[in-house]
């Protein structure tokens, strides 16, 4: 088979419709925020980090789902455990990172310009900086390219523990500013995460492009030490949920302890994480409990003899039968 000729086209499913659909609309959404984001800029000190990323995330999705239509359909493949749980934890924390950044103008900060404010220290805290750091950040987040089933399915078995390197950094950047939990609203946690966050919703969408270029994967096997990875990025989500709602006004002068503000901002975040995870836990309830019942139709309407009652009425029959055959020898 020639490899210059392009991939088959994979057979449309409401999946993979779905999986179109979605790249479609998170890419307008995304080249939506960008154009917001560039026509907000403050006059004096302008950043084009965010609208720039912002414009190259919503411009891969857009092209992957432009691709996919030409193919016909999205074959994304089902994702890992693993994969699941670090995108679930990476969802949470791009949340609450979202609403830090919502919220710059509490600590002197702009929002379109990727500026978190003030630090506690009296430092600035924008992300995307010209410093080194700022693109490592970037690139270890972009490691969530090796989640993507259609990149797995085509790189050698030992990058899936690479890709476990994805949950590295959150972790290492929450111990080393939850050692100052009163002030860690406003650390540098808030920007290096934000760089993180924008490398690996990047990587992600890169991956959602090449999918679309690729064959149908096929169902990948668990990797534990991925789960593993996965389960602690959720909880690095959580325990920064709780450091930033208690520590919201413990900024600069304005250190008030616990107050109303840090109650409902605990409130706040909290809820980021644990409704994703009661939203996960449901929709694959909701998924096994609905496969099981089209599971039942399906051999009731193949097999009469799967309903319980018919079933029943079999078993007694046979009993009747054996117990008249044992009479009979006797």
């Amino acid at each position: 088979m020639d490899s210059t000729q392009p991939p088959e086209p994979v057979p449309a499913t409401p999946a993979t419709r779905r999986c179109t659909l979605y790249a479609a609309i998170g890419g307008a959404a995304t080249l939506a925020l960008s154009l917001a984001t560039f026509l907000t800029q403050p006059r004096r000190d302008e950043h084009y980090a965010l609208p720039c990323l912002l414009l190259a995330i919503g411009a891969l999705l857009l092209a992957a789902a432009f691709i996919a239509c030409s193919r016909g359909t999205l074959a994304l493949g089902e994702l890992e455990l693993g994969a699941k749980l670090l995108i679930l934890g990476a969802t949470a924390l791009s949340i609450e990172i979202a609403i830090r950044l919502l919220a710059a103008k509490h600590f002197d900060g702009y929002i379109s310009s990727f500026d978190f404010g003030t630090k506690s220290d009296g430092e600035g805290n924008r992300a995307f900086t010209h410093e080194f750091n700022s693109f490592g950040h970037c690139f270890q987040g972009s490691l969530s390219i090796l989640l993507v089933p259609a990149v797995e399915a085509v790189l050698p078995e030992w990058t899936r523990i690479v890709s476990c390197l994805v949950a590295v950094y959150p972790i290492y950047n929450l111990i080393k500013r939850a050692l100052d939990a009163s002030a860690f609203a406003a650390s540098s946690f808030s920007n290096n995460s934000a760089e993180w966050a924008m490398g690996f919703w990047l990587g992600l969408s890169l991956g959602v492009l090449v999918a679309a270029r690729a064959p149908a994967p096929p169902k990948p096997e668990i990797c534990r030490p991925r789960v593993a990875a996965g389960v602690l990025l959720c909880l690095v989500s959580l325990a920064a949920a709780v450091l930033y709602g208690v520590s919201w006004d413990n900024t600069g002068d304005r250190a008030k302890g616990e107050d109303g503000v840090d109650l409902a901002m605990l409130i706040v975040f909290l809820a980021v994480p644990l409704g994703l995870a009661a939203t996960y836990a449901a929709y694959y309830a909701l998924s096994a409990c609905c496969g099981l019942c089209l599971l039942c139709a399906l051999c009731d309407s193949f097999d009469p003899t799967f309903n319980p009652e018919r079933w029943e009425e079999r078993n007694n029959a046979a009993k009747r039968l054996r117990v008249a055959r044992r009479r009979a020898g006797v």
